[in-house]
């Protein structure tokens, strides 16, 4: 039995990386986004814009802009955007039938069912003439998406003709696993993603993780709110709004109750953040507070937080930033 069933669920997906085309069943989470599941790949895009596509079809607006191996550029349909908050069964992730929130949502332009789209004809004598006119184009068609697709040596253009509002959205059913896509696991997958990134070791990167979580509420206490648009992406800062700390100090809290703690290497004049995994042992370096000029009190809310230290070692510690507050 598929895991998701039930009428007017289904639809076409097309990568706007190289406009690859798949046929999936498409879900909902009210207030978050939608959720694709794939089922197969059904061919490219350009193929299926010369024929009448009757499901509703769901473009990625990322694009592709590789002008040398082929580009992609999607324009408009500003009245039809989306996000997708979860896919399942595509080729294209690391693991096929891996199931939870993305770390970066992926904004797409949703076509209803029977739209009707035109090929662009120019006069252009090169392809980067013929990129402009299409580019052009999207200028004065706002609603409607234009999609640009070519190389250095031949470009395509297509207008799909949407309306200015959105009242003829397709519906989609409610997903059944919804939990999976709330507020908080849209913030904890963009800071796995983050920490991964700094230690591709799964348990140094729990670690990074933990580091993170604890610089952030500490940033937060100072009223420094910063870290959201270096961490997280635009769409998930609005899913998670005043809620976002809350939902930071929920995941640390949990860590902790895991047993993640952190300490600070007090033999390193640099003084390193590091964590300390469930076993005791140490499995990943971070800030190195030594280097951190100014921010006195922030570091000393830092220290309180480094539930590895000592007392005597986190007073030591505190006593140390005291000149520094008050050169400050």
């Amino acid at each position: 039995m598929q895991e998701m069933d039930g009428m007017n669920s289904e639809a076409i997906f097309a990568d706007s990386r190289d406009l690859a085309a798949y046929a999936v069943r498409v879900a909902r989470v009210p207030g978050i986004g939608l959720v694709m599941r794939c089922d197969n790949a059904i061919g490219y895009l350009p193929e299926l814009m010369e024929k009448k596509i009757e499901p509703p079809l769901i473009i990625s607006s990322r694009g592709n802009n590789n002008r040398l191996t082929g580009f992609v550029k999607i324009e408009g349909g500003r009245s039809h955007l989306e996000h997708v908050v979860g896919i399942k069964g595509f080729p294209f992730q690391t693991k096929l039938n891996a199931f939870r929130a993305l770390p970066t949502p992926m904004q797409v332009v949703i076509v209803p069912a029977d739209t009707r789209m035109e090929k662009i004809q120019t006069d252009a004598r090169t392809a980067r003439a013929a990129f402009r006119a299409i580019e052009a184009r999207s200028d004065v068609q706002k609603e409607s998406v234009i999609i640009a697709a070519g190389n250095d040596m031949l470009v395509q253009g297509w207008e799909i003709l949407l309306s200015a509002d959105n009242s003829d959205m397709p519906y989609f059913p409610e997903e059944p696993r919804k939990e999976l896509f709330s507020a908080e696991n849209m913030v904890n997958a963009a800071l796995r993603q983050h920490a991964k990134r700094l230690d591709e070791n799964p348990i140094g990167g729990d670690g990074q993780q933990f580091m993170l979580l604890n610089k952030i509420l500490a940033d937060e206490a100072v009223g420094d709110n910063s870290w959201r648009d270096k961490l997280l992406p635009a769409y998930t800062r609005r899913l998670a709004g005043k809620d976002a700390e809350a939902i930071v100090s929920r995941l640390a809290q949990r860590m902790r109750e895991d047993g993640w703690s952190l300490t600070i290497d007090m033999a390193d004049n640099t003084l390193p953040l590091k964590a300390i995994a469930p076993d005791g042992e140490i499995v990943t370096s971070g800030l190195r507070l030594g280097s951190v000029k100014d921010r006195t009190y922030w570091k000393e809310l830092l220290v309180e937080l480094c539930d590895g230290l000592g007392f005597e070692a986190q007073k030591k510690l505190l006593c140390q930033f005291e000149p520094q507050k008050a050169l400050a």
